[in-house]
This record gives C-alpha cells, sequence and structure tokens, in this order.
C-alpha cells in the first residue's frame, strides 16, 4: 500500500477516523474531568557506595557490593520502614484513619499493618541509572500530605540504616565484651602455667644457660679426646716397661747399669784365678748378686711407676667419660625442659594475640556503635507538588488526538481491507489486473465507486460543457 492509497483511503472514511477521534479526546477529557487528580512529591537520597570506615579506614565492603543500591530501594518499599513512618508521623492517633481500618477489616489484624499495605501502595524507590542516587516518589491526592510522607519515607530509612549499623556494631561490641573475659582468663591461665613450670625447674634466662651448658659439653667433650690419647700412651708404655727408654735410660738404672756390668768383670778375674772357696770369690758373688738386685728393683719400681700412671690415666679418662656424660644428660634434659617451656610460651603467645585481637575489635565495634555514619544522606526533600501528577490536561488531550488520529487511521485501514474499494488508477491495475487506457477528470460530477465484484461499470456525471 502506497502512501496515496493511505491517504485516499483516510479521506474516503474520514467520518470513521473522526469519530475515533473525537471519542479519545472525550475520554481523555472525562478522564480529566472526573478522575480525583494524584499528586506525587519527589525526595531524592545519595548513598556513598564504596564509603570508607572512620573507625578502621577500611572500605565498608557491603556498600560496595553489586545490587546494594537496589537492596536499599526494597528497604525503603519494606513493612518496617513504613511502621516507622507510621509512628513517626503517629498515623494511628489519627480517628478517622482508625474508623477507616475498622471499616476496611472490621477490626481484623493490626492498624499499623493495615495502615503499613496502604502507605506502600503509594509509595515508589527508584534507583538512578547513573549515579549513587534513589528516588523516593509518593502520590496521593493530597500534595502537602505527598510531600510529608516522602519525606518521612526518606528520613524513615536514613534512620533505619544508622538503627540497623548502630544494632549491629552493639551486638558485635556484647560478644567480644563476653569474649574478653574467656580471652584474659585463658591467658591468665597460660602466663600462670608457665611461670609454675619454669620456676620448678630453674628455667631463667634458659637461651644464655644453654649457650654456657653447651660450651662446658664441648669443653668436656675435648678434654675426654687428650685423656684418651694419654691413657693410650701410658697402657702402651706400661706393658713393655721393663724395655721402655724411659726405664732404661733413667740415671739410676743406667748407674747400676755399669755397677753391675764392672763387678761382673771383677767376678770373672777371680773365678779365673781363684775357686769358688776363696773368700774374694765369695765377696766379689755376693757384690754382684747385690748390685743385680739392685738394678732388678730399681726397674721394678720405675716400671710400676709406669704402670700406676697408666692406671692413673686410665682413671682420669673414666672420670671424664663420666663427667661428659652427665654433662651430655644435663644438656638433653635442658632442651626438653626449653622444649616444654616453649610450647606453653607459644601457648601464652596465641592466647595474648587472640585477647589483643579481641580487645581491638571491641573498641573498634564500641566506637562504631557511636559514630554516625555518612554514607547516606538527603540530596533534596520534597517540596510540595505544584501540580497533579496525573490526570495532566495539556498532556492527555494532546495524547487522546495523537492516540485518535493512529487508531482512527488504523481502524479505517482495516475496515477498508475487509470491504475492498476501487478508488485509482492503481488499485485498478492491481486489484483487477486490467490495464487503464484512459482517465477522464471532472470538474462539476462525481465519480462513482466500481463494486467489488461483478463487471466493472464507470458513470461520470457532469456539466454541459463535458
Amino acid at each position: 500500500m502506497t502512501i496515496g492509497q493511505l491517504l485516499q483511503i483516510l479521506k474516503a472514511r474520514k467520518r470513521l477516523v473522526l469519530l475515533v477521534l473525537f471519542l479519545m479526546v472525550a475520554m481523555m477529557v472525562a478522564i480529566v474531568m472526573f478522575f480525583p487528580p494524584r499528586y506525587a512529591a519527589e525526595a531524592i537520597l545519595t548513598i556513598d557506595v564504596g564509603s570508607v570506615d572512620p573507625v578502621s579506614g577500611q572500605t565498608d565492603s557491603q556498600t560496595s557490593a553489586p545490587g546494594y543500591l537496589s537492596t536499599q530501594a526494597k528497604i525503603i518499599e519494606s513493612h518496617n520502614t513504613a511502621i516507622k513512618v507510621i509512628h513517626a508521623l503517629k498515623l494511628g492517633d489519627d480517628k478517622a484513619v482508625q474508623q477507616s481500618y475498622i471499616d476496611a477489616t472490621q477490626g481484623k489484624g493490626t492498624l499499623d499493618d493495615w495502615l503499613a499495605d496502604r502507605l506502600l501502595h503509594d509509595v515508589k524507590a527508584t534507583v538512578a541509572r547513573d549515579g549513587n542516587i534513589i528516588t523516593i516518589k509518593y502520590t496521593s491526592p493530597d500534595p502537602k500530605f505527598s510531600s510529608m510522607m516522602a519525606n518521612a519515607f526518606a528520613a524513615a530509612y536514613v534512620q533505619m540504616v544508622t538503627d540497623l549499623h548502630s544494632g549491629t556494631e552493639q551486638q558485635n561490641n556484647a560478644f567480644f565484651q563476653s569474649q574478653l573475659k574467656t580471652l584474659q582468663a585463658n591467658l591468665a591461665t597460660a602466663q600462670q602455667k608457665l611461670a609454675v613450670f619454669q620456676q620448678k625447674n630453674g628455667i631463667v634466662a634458659t637461651d644464655e644457660k644453654m649457650d654456657v651448658e653447651s660450651q662446658r659439653l664441648t669443653e668436656l667433650s675435648t678434654q675426654m679426646v687428650a685423656a684418651q690419647a694419654l691413657a693410650l700412651e701410658a697402657q702402651s708404655r706400661a706393658r713393655g716397661s721393663s724395655n721402655q727408654p724411659d726405664v732404661i735410660n733413667n740415671p739410676l738404672v743406667q748407674n747400676l747399669k755399669g755397677q753391675v756390668a764392672q763387678l761382673e768383670a771383677k767376678f770373672k778375674e777371680l773365678a779365673a784365678k781363684e775357686g769358688s772357696n776363696n773368700p774374694a770369690y765369695q765377696q766379689a758373688l755376693a757384690e754382684l748378686n747385690e748390685a743385680k738386685a739392685q738394678l732388678a728393683q730399681a726397674m721394678a719400681t720405675y716400671s710400676q711407676g709406669l704402670s700406676n700412671g697408666a692406671s692413673n690415666a686410665s682413671s682420669r679418662l673414666a672420670g671424664q667419660q663420666k663427667e661428659m656424660e652427665t654433662q651430655r644428660e644435663k644438656l638433653l634434659q635442658m632442651k626438653t625442659l626449653r622444649a616444654q617451656s616453649q610450647i606453653m610460651e607459644r601457648e601464652v603467645e596465641s592466647a595474648q594475640n587472640a585477647f589483643d585481637t579481641a580487645l581491638r575489635r571491641q573498641t573498634e565495634t564500641s566506637l562504631q556503635a557511636r559514630v554516625t555514619r555518612g554514607d547516606t544522606g538527603m540530596l533534596k526533600s520534597a517540596p510540595e507538588p505544584l501540580g497533579p501528577s496525573f490526570p495532566r490536561p495539556e498532556i492527555m488531550i494532546p495524547l487522546g488526538i495523537i492516540l485518535g488520529l493512529l487508531f482512527g487511521g488504523a481502524l479505517a485501514v482495516v475496515v477498508e481491507l475487509s470491504n475492498r474499494r476501487l478508488r485509482s488508477v492503481v488499485d485498478v491495475e492491481l486489484l483487477l489486473n486490467l490495464p487503464v487506457l484512459a482517465t477522464i477528470n471532472t470538474k462539476h460530477g462525481k465519480v462513482a465507486l466500481l463494486p467489488q465484484r461483478g463487471t466493472a461499470k464507470l458513470t461520470l456525471n457532469h456539466g454541459a460543457g463535458s
């Protein structure tokens, strides 16, 4: 369908179009005249998303969460907010409101719940697409009442947010206060246990004492190694004591050996000259035997000294070994006590950290409960609306004209399509599939419409000059 065909259809069925236009405008006028006006007042709140906590200095994770503004809008439209508005404005004290509640519910339920449902029906919280802004709109037949209610809902929301924050922090503060007593008792018990243990085992300056005892063990170990070497050397000398250089090279032994050698030479000379019964022979033999006996006694004495030295060295080695084992056991015991003491010290440290953390959180929650949060505020209070939001004649009458023309035109096209007529050359060519041979223009006559079916006839009414 071309624009020309559409215009011809609208021109042909202009009565229908005008009728629909008249009805639509009349309906709009009736709405304007008979519907009671309603006034919408808007209060605007600003929400600081991602605000910094004034006490901890950290970003509030709740306000920065996705959907936070939508949640706040739902809180504004919540039943609890409406109850706060009712109590703040004392709406339930109005006799007319009480009578309306009785008439509507026959006394069922509560007045606050009934009135809250009525208020929530007329309030709407909208989140701005750009920016952290929530608009609270309240609509009612009274402009002053609309302004008062919009501002009351905004104030109730701000107060509710403050109360929720303060109540949460107070609960947290009470929790940490109760925990502090238990944690403090645990800390005192751990400290007392550590003190008793250290006092019982004489643990004072444990690290320094451990260093001293470790050094002492090292010294004893070094001394024992030296004693082992001396003992081995003494034992070696004692096993071959008669042939040891210390015995052989002894001056007294050397002197006695010399005497024995001289007496043996003298005895051999006498034995060659004299018989065994000669007094000189007997005297030389006696002197020789005495000298040998003195030599043997001297060597035995020095050999015994070496044996005694080896025995003494072994005794000293055994003593040092025992002392070192005692020192080692003492050091092991000290390490065991030190380990137990460290465990108790860690328990004290853990209890101290838990107590300090709880004390810090208790202080923070106590401050947060008293701090007034500034992340929600009134950006614009709702003024009393100057005109109704519905119905609005300056909008509805032009809207009625536009809708009437649109609906009238659409209805004319639908009627035309349901009962098609030939209104132009294009219609003849498209609908009858016949070529147009000629067209006759008339100045004073009318062109009769061809019927949709049957033989096409064209009747011309013209003036005398045709």
